[in-house]
């Protein structure tokens, strides 16, 4: 049987690891979020304003709210799928696609 102290180093260790996919993660969204903040927000008085909207398109105070939430799940989603080891090449296809939707 292992002793209490014996395991404390191995946990916190992946306890750290964890910490550090899930600040990943977030970096990773959230520069896509800043990003297409930042090259949105100037264009909404001028040329959202301006459209023509269909009659079912939702309320201006939505938007916020559920582009948080969106956000905050792929943030979770991202995170997971890194604590499950995933492959190198499905973490760029992620990073790849967040740029895109960055600079979208």
């Amino acid at each position: 049987m292992t002793d209490t102290a014996d395991q404390a180093p191995d946990t916190f260790r992946k306890s750290r690891h964890a910490l550090a996919k899930f600040v990943f993660a977030l970096v990773v969204v959230l520069s896509a979020a800043v990003i297409g903040n930042l090259a949105t927000i100037p264009n909404i008085p001028v040329w959202y304003a301006g459209l023509v909207k269909p009659s079912f398109n939702p309320p201006n105070w939505i938007f916020g709210p559920v582009w948080s939430t969106l956000y905050a799940m792929m943030i979770v989603s991202f995170w997971r799928v890194l604590l499950r080891g995933a492959s190198l090449a499905a973490i760029a296809v992620f990073i790849v696609q967040m740029a895109l939707n960055g600079f979208w």
